[in-house]
């Protein structure tokens, strides 16, 4: 990105973009504690859904609680906070456990 636009990702050509975020997949994928799970469903989005990385989820060794850090925002959750973030009520999931809304793909 040229200077004037240093950062902006809205102006950011699709080549920059997948850029930093192939940048964000390495990062991640050296990480001992991202599973090879997690960084496949990652890909399947920022690939498929044109997202990209923008934070981090950080989760305390005891797994008690959970931190989402995302650009300036930062959120702490319990583990039970951070379970009914992730698993809402069966209805609202997509079949055979697919990463998006069943109403988000019709």
């Amino acid at each position: 990105m040229s200077d004037s636009n240093k950062g902006n990702w809205a102006t950011a050509t699709a080549a920059q973009k997948e850029a930093v975020n192939e940048a964000w997949r390495r990062a991640a994928q050296r990480s001992e504690s991202v599973d090879l799970l997690t960084n496949r469903k990652t890909d399947s989005i920022v690939k498929d859904r044109d997202y990209h990385i923008t934070g981090y989820v950080l989760t305390s060794k005891s797994g008690k609680e959970s931190c989402v850090v995302d650009r300036a925002a930062v959120r702490w959750l319990t583990s039970v906070e951070w379970w009914e973030l992730m698993h809402p009520a069966s209805d609202d999931l997509a079949p055979n456990n697919e990463h998006t809304p069943k109403n988000d793909r019709e």
